[in-house]
């Protein structure tokens, strides 16, 4: 009887072993995944923010007004949720 339960226990054992193998696998194919993600997005973010900076200073005028009216919209739509 001994012997079968160490062999249940052993089973148990490698069972455990291969699916932590299995689960570090995955949590490092997530994070090379992750890593890639991150600089597609960091490299976009750049470019957009590229793109912003020089229509801002092509049109100063037009990004002023932009701001002033987002500005206008968030303060009124603040002002709506705070005096309900």
């Amino acid at each position: 009887m001994t012997n079968h339960h160490d062999s249940m226990i052993s089973t148990a054992k490698d069972k455990a072993s291969q699916l932590s193998d299995q689960l570090e696998g995955l949590i490092e194919t997530g994070q090379e995944k992750l890593g890639a993600a991150k600089g597609i997005v960091v490299d976009k973010a750049g470019s957009m923010f590229s793109s912003l900076r020089t229509t801002i200073k092509e049109h100063p005028v037009l990004a002023i007004g932009v701001a002033i009216g987002l500005a206008a919209g968030i303060g009124y739509f603040a002002m709506r949720l705070i005096r309900r």
